[in-house]
């Protein structure tokens, strides 16, 4: 992930590998990153239901992908 930019409202960018895409993150998806980004794996029941959300947006968007697949 990109920095935010200083501004009030800066956004940062978050690279896509597998679409090699760019997608504009806004302050509070940032927060939400910033939380969760030390752990290795997200379990997304362990999440709070705003941060479930904003995680299983990005999962959906294959931004997130799981770690194992079963």
């Amino acid at each position: 992930m990109f920095a935010a930019s200083a501004e009030p409202e800066g956004r940062a960018l978050l690279f896509g590998a597998d679409q090699a895409s760019l997608f504009a993150v806004d302050a509070s998806t940032h927060d939400v990153l910033a939380r969760w980004r030390s752990r290795a794996s997200i379990d997304l029941r362990d999440a709070p239901p705003a941060d479930r959300e904003v995680l299983e947006a990005l999962r959906d968007a294959r931004l997130l992908v799981p770690s194992k697949w079963t």
